[in-house]
Order: C-alpha cells, then structure tokens, then sequence
C-alpha cells in the first residue's frame, strides 16, 4: 500500500509538473532617431505550463546596435501575479559587447511550486529591450542562443522545459521567424530535414524569375557558405549539401529581393 501511494504522489508531481515546449521572439519594434527598442516574448507550442527560474541568452551586432537596457513586463521584479497581486519573480541582467554583443536575461522564481502566470499558447511580452543605434545601415542581426536559453520547471529541481521554435530579426523592420516553413504571398519555402548529416532539401516557389541567395551562418554570426542561383518562376527544388560543416546549431538565410527567411537546422 506504501508503494502504491508513493506511486501516486509521484505521478501527480509528474502530472503537476508537466514540460511544455517554449518558443521565442522579438516582436513590436520600434526605432526613433538613434534609439531602438524591442519586446521578447515567450509562448507555449504544446501545452500551459507554470515557469520556474530561466535564462534567455541572445546575440546582437554591434556595428549597429549597442547599450541595452531592459524593463521587466511578465515573469520579473515589480511585475505581480493577476490572481493574488504579488511579485513571485526577480529578474537580473547582464550584457558583454566585443565583436558580438551578448546579453542574459535571467527570471528568477522567489519560491517553488509559486508561479504565476501560467505560460500559455497565447504571445506573452516577457521584457523590453532598449538599445543605442550606431549605424542604421547595418543589421541588427538580434537572435537567441539556444545553447546558454533554457527554462526550469516551477519546482526548480532541475526539470526543464523544452526549447521549441526561436525567432531572429534581420533588420530593423520586423520579425523574421524561424521554423521549417516559412511563407508569404510570392515567397514560399520549406526546408527538410531540419537534423541533417548530409543535406537540407530546398524547395521554393517564385512568382517571377529571381536570384535567390542562400547563406549559412553558425550560432557566432560566423559565415560557413554562399550561394546565389538565378531561377524562372515556378517551383524549385534545390539541394544544398553540408556534411563538411562541423556538428552544431546553423541558420540558413534565404534572400530574395527585399525578402529574407531564416532557418535553423542541426548538423550531426
């Protein structure tokens, strides 16, 4: 009978604490004379789940953009929960700029099993980003490093949630999502396998001829290839073989004209 109670409390804790999958963007930005800001937001891809302690690792260039600072909107100090009007987070943040610049969002939860809100499916605005532009003319090139990003369970016991789809921006416009299929009205294009030992199968639709480019780039912003291709409208499949790259994390930017979709995919 001990057993089967102790099974019990055990799948409760599990169902309790169940993993959700978190994806990430940058959205709602905003540039006015030589300020540039943007919000980062978390959802849910799967389920709701409650957020424990986490660190939120991006990357940025410094050519164009340095000095950031942050406000806190959801999941930090001075942000309390809807339901009982408390603060349950603290929030710290730490920034490095060299070559690349480097920030660390940390969200801290003040007490186990006390979190609030619930990360939902819904877009949640988590903090606001503040930066000095140096040189419009550059991009901005913002992305998170899914490497050092990673998100605890409200137990902060070690349990994490999985990282899902992360978002980059290219320039100082918008948002420019990254998953396996990214479409616009004259622009379609999917990419598979996303985990790969050899190729990526490219297949895209244009509306008129065009050149695409297509540019891979590590977690670092480190340049690994080129290539430009002249194609008539229609559908087109092209295969882009990269067994000499080292294993890790790469995105794959595709461009044509005014249009860039990214892509992340894992070389083994």
């Amino acid at each position: 009978m001990k057993n089967i109670i102790c099974l019990i409390a055990f799948l409760l804790i599990a169902l309790n604490s169940s993993a959700g999958i978190v994806d990430l963007r940058f959205a709602k930005s905003n540039k006015s004379n030589d300020t540039y800001t943007i919000v980062v937001q978390m959802k849910s891809q799967d389920v709701d789940f409650k957020l424990g302690n986490a660190t939120i690792f991006f990357e940025y260039n410094t050519m164009a953009i340095q000095q950031p600072t942050v406000k806190a909107l959801q999941f930090g100090t001075s942000t309390p929960c809807p339901i009982s009007g408390e603060d349950r987070y603290d929030h710290s943040f730490t920034t490095l700029e060299h070559n690349k610049g480097e920030g660390n969002y940390a969200i801290l939860l003040k007490e186990a099993y006390k979190a609030c809100p619930n990360v939902t499916t819904d877009w949640v605005d988590v903090f606001q980003l503040q930066f000095k532009i140096v040189e419009q003319n550059e991009s901005p090139q913002l992305s998170f490093n899914s490497k050092y990003t990673a998100f605890n369970t409200y137990e902060n016991a070690g349990q994490q949630h999985e990282n899902g789809t992360f978002g980059v921006l290219d320039d100082f416009s918008g948002v420019t999502s990254i998953n396996n299929s990214a479409n616009s009205s004259n622009f379609k294009v999917t990419i598979s396998p996303t985990i790969t030992t050899e190729f990526l199968d490219i297949q895209y639709l244009l509306s008129t001829a065009e050149t695409v480019q297509m540019n891979i780039y590590d977690q670092t912003g480190k340049q690994w290839g080129t290539n430009n291709l002249t194609k008539l409208a229609g559908a087109h499949t092209q295969k882009l073989f990269v067994k000499d790259l080292p294993e890790g994390y790469y995105f794959l930017q595709i461009i044509k004209g005014n249009t860039k979709k990214s892509f992340k995919f894992l070389k083994l």
